[in-house]
């Protein structure tokens, strides 16, 4: 919702929502494929004037893209080194090419080079956590309902699905363990559904009929948020800043929402570094609050032992569904005065 309300700003939602599945309905269900808890995370979303979207993420950087005319992007531009100056940042490629510049939204990633000028804290922090992620093309909805987006709770592992566009599924299978792997392609499908071969049949066929070279492994990390943002003209903005882990869906989101309040604060600030003061004052709550959420999901979710799942499947289905979709929409996806201004 909150990301959703960005695009509306930028006048790009209806780019976005051409290519990307509008999503009614969230589930979570145990491991054999009972209901724990249902979330109308369309019904909420339109309360707001919004909408819950899942695309793939070239989508969201050809929508942004269209918003800009070819001479405002310089692409292929690596950055190799920055130099703060008393007025200007000057970056440096890896071809040793120079830019001059007053600002720098550093916002390039968890391994990104930006966020060694601003902090010293630079090493990504794992949650103990492997995630594989495929995209299978079918157009049988049986399993999952076009506008659902479902995810199955096991001892130790969660698998995650939901439609993001026609004829494209799009899912994710978490697993704890050591960082660090490294998966060899032959039979790499077959070998990932047998890690849940007791599971519902219908999560093992998912995973076996996606094509080895569509299945991207991940060690699952985030970043500790420093309370300063910034240094000179060098803004950290997205994963850079607060990288966190992807349970609920607010990595890619929280960018969006950083760049549009860094946005509005540059515009309406007496100079630069008011704007970026102002901008760190109304992030960094909410920032660390939302990777203090994602990794407490993963914790409570991803319970290792079979009793531990009873114990958290009983909570979750002693929780009643409205409380649970309002809490998500206030606290996770909620208008603040990151989209208000001052």
């Amino acid at each position: 919702m909150n990301a959703y309300r960005v695009l509306q700003e930028l006048g790009i939602s209806a780019v976005v929502e051409s290519h990307a599945v509008e999503v009614e309905q969230a589930e979570l269900r145990d491991w054999r494929g009972r209901l724990l808890i249902s979330i109308p995370l369309g019904r909420l979303s339109r309360e707001w004037g919004l909408k819950t979207l899942v695309c793939r993420r070239s989508t969201l950087q050809m929508a942004l893209a269209s918003g800009l005319s070819p001479d405002q992007l310089l692409l292929g531009w690596e950055v190799r080194c920055l130099r703060n100056l008393s007025r200007h940042v000057v970056v440096e490629n890896t071809n040793r090419e120079i830019l001059t510049t007053d600002l720098v939204a550093g916002c390039d990633g968890i391994r990104g080079v930006c966020r060694q000028y601003v902090t010293s804290d630079t090493e990504p922090i794992y949650s103990g956590s492997i995630c594989w992620r495929g995209i299978v093309a079918t157009d049988d909805t049986s399993f999952v309902p076009v506008h659902t987006m479902v995810e199955r709770l096991g001892p130790g592992m969660r698998f995650g699905v939901a439609w993001n566009e026609s004829g494209r599924l799009g899912w994710y299978l978490t697993k704890t363990g050591p960082a660090g792997g490294h998966d060899e392609r032959h039979n790499l499908p077959e070998r990932l559904a047998s890690l849940v071969g007791d599971w519902q049949p219908e999560v093992g066929r998912v995973i076996a009929s996606t094509p080895a070279d569509a299945i991207l492994r991940t060690d699952l990390m985030d970043l500790s948020t420093p309370r300063r943002l910034h240094r000179g003209g060098i803004m950290l903005l997205g994963d850079a800043a607060h990288a966190m882990l992807p349970n609920l869906g607010q990595g890619g989101a929280s960018a969006l929402e950083d760049a549009t309040n860094l946005a509005r604060h540059l515009a309406e600030a007496p100079n630069r570094e008011t704007a970026l003061i102002w901008h760190e004052q109304d992030r960094w709550r909410r920032v660390r609050f939302k990777q203090f959420l994602s990794r407490g999901y993963g914790i409570f979710n991803q319970r290792p032992e079979r009793w531990q799942c009873s114990v958290r499947d009983f909570v979750l289905r002693c929780l009643p569904n409205g409380i649970t979709g309002r809490a998500y929409r206030h606290w996770v996806a909620g208008s603040e005065i990151t989209f208000r201004g001052r």
